[in-house]
């Protein structure tokens, strides 16, 4: 009777499914009964440098060497003039050494370039809404779970619908920083009936196989590993470039929790090495995490 007469009451809004722990439910209560108002707590060292380092990365941090490669490349063409025609230089050996000093630069300068095709470090888009994770994550502690609902289940983390956003914003209609102006929108997209556009942070290229729920559920693999501080991020950036370098690195270096996880139980001979001695720990790639076909399908 009660949660019919709650079901009604809110606009007929079903709560999704979960499995949050009880903890993680209270949280979620706590911050729905003080309407998003959470007392300041006491900021540590390691949440002002996450959060001193979350508010610097820019896409200036980046390696753009354009001025660099511009500057090579007419260093270059004067040189050439200077050694075919004008020969204002006497030295001829001093044109030659401009020339393939700015050929070696332009080169690196190429290679470094065409490696990050596709990546996106730094990259910080606007969103449709000025959704900050300091706020939801960071101060009043929700659980990434409860938002991104396919994070164990799915290759996709999932983005939260308006129905998921509004079990909270239901009752929390003013927020700490913004106060209507942004929750108004959720309102406004749920009468309208359309999701909101939300755009997406992290991609990897489409001949790239990667699944939240390998990681997360069966690699126990916290959330900052490769999103970073999102809980100290009023706007969400991209921290790691995502390139196959840095994951292979990661599956060398990355210990797999191999005796205490079921899904590892069929790996006898492996097993059977660390019961003997014969090997000490079992890392990502020892299970095959360096296959090319794991991740190129």
């Amino acid at each position: 009777e009660t949660a019919v007469a709650l079901f009604n009451k809110y606009n007929k809004i079903p709560m999704p499914p979960n499995n949050l722990l009880d903890e993680q439910v209270r949280s979620v209560l706590k911050y729905i009964e003080s309407q998003g108002k959470e007392v300041a707590e006491t900021i540590t060292s390691e949440t002002v440098i996450g959060e001193t380092q979350a508010s610097n990365l820019t896409e200036d941090e980046g390696r753009d060497f354009l001025n660099v490669f511009t500057i090579a490349l007419v260093l270059m063409v004067l040189a050439l003039l200077d050694l075919i025609y004008f020969k204002i230089i006497k030295a001829k050996f001093v044109s030659i050494i401009i020339i393939l000093i700015s050929i070696l630069i332009m080169g690196e300068i190429i290679v470094v370039e065409s490696q990050g095709l596709g990546r996106q470090q730094y990259y910080s888009p606007d969103q449709p809404i000025e959704f900050s994770h300091k706020v939801h994550a960071g101060q009043n502690k929700i659980d990434c779970k409860y938002c991104h609902t396919g994070i164990e289940e799915s290759r996709h983390a999932g983005i939260p619908s308006v129905q998921l956003c509004m079990n909270c914003h239901t009752v929390v209609k003013n927020g700490t920083k913004t106060g209507t102006q942004e929750i108004s929108k959720i309102y406004a997209a749920l009468e309208s009936g359309k999701a909101i556009e939300w755009v997406k942070v992290h991609n990897v290229p489409d001949h790239v196989y990667f699944s939240h729920a390998q990681h997360v559920k069966v690699g126990k693999v916290d959330c900052q590993k490769c999103h970073g501080p999102v809980e100290t991020m009023d706007r969400i950036t991209q921290i790691e470039d995502l390139g196959m370098g840095w994951c292979i690195e990661c599956h060398r270096n990355t210990e797999v929790q191999f005796t205490s996880n079921e899904f590892y139980k069929d790996y006898k001979k492996l097993h059977e090495e660390l019961n003997t001695g014969k090997r000490s720990r079992v890392t990502v790639d020892n299970i095959g995490g360096n296959d090319c076909q794991k991740c190129h399908y």
